[in-house]
């Protein structure tokens, strides 16, 4: 499952980022992959970036950091 889905709006003037579950260093890596796929878009003025359900964590993955 790709914890980042992507959406723009009709005239590409804006693109919602939603994240799903915790902040680990995959997801960070899908949200930079997207974030440059963007970075030529004439019509781009709006980037946001929202968490996914009632329960999205709002850190990072404990494991990841010894």
């Amino acid at each position: 499952m790709n914890p980042i889905q992507v959406s723009l709006t009709e005239d590409q003037s804006r693109a919602a980022f939603r994240l799903s579950h915790i902040i680990t260093a995959d997801m960070v890596a899908a949200l930079t992959q997207a974030l440059e796929s963007l970075a030529d878009s004439p019509h781009l003025k709006l980037v946001t970036i929202e968490g996914a359900g009632a329960d999205f964590s709002f850190g990072a993955s404990v494991p990841e950091h010894p």
